[in-house]
């Protein structure tokens, strides 16, 4: 998957001085299987960079392209399909189920995707010192 920004500006700092960044009004592409670091001060645009990778938002200047198609040319469900198999993402704000446990709400996502077994799931808890967690509800961790 790729996602391509060119001189994209969000229209809420069209107004702003972006000479200083790395991603506003630039060309660059973003390819699976790299990691990229995003660091800047609040409200200079991480949260919304991550909603137009996501299709979330479409009030920009310049093109995002999702492997070279416009993004406002890529119908609902084709979202839908790109979220399901391709994209994720963690938002600032946790959308998880208050009332399920932790790893019901981790198991609602996967039923989606199928990408992880039930075992595959605890060991990753386990890892992250969450197993503990497993049968908390969310609403209270």
């Amino acid at each position: 998957m790729k996602i391509s920004f060119k001189h994209t500006i969000p229209i809420p700092l069209e107004n702003h001085n972006l000479k200083m960044s790395d991603v506003w009004n630039k060309d660059i592409t973003i390819k699976s299987g790299t990691n990229y670091l995003i660091r800047s001060e609040s409200g200079k645009g991480k949260s919304t960079l991550v909603s137009y990778c996501y299709g979330l938002r479409n009030d920009f200047i310049g093109e995002v392209l999702i492997n070279d198609i416009p993004s406002n040319k890529i119908t609902r469900n084709e979202w839908s399909e790109y979220r399901k198999d391709k994209l994720s993402i963690i938002p600032q704000d946790l959308l998880l189920f208050p009332e399920l446990t932790s790893l019901e709400n981790l198991i609602i996502k996967n039923n989606l995707t199928n990408h992880k077994s039930n075992n595959e799931i605890l060991d990753m808890l386990e890892l992250f010192n969450m197993l503990k967690y497993k049968d908390q509800k969310t609403a209270t961790l």
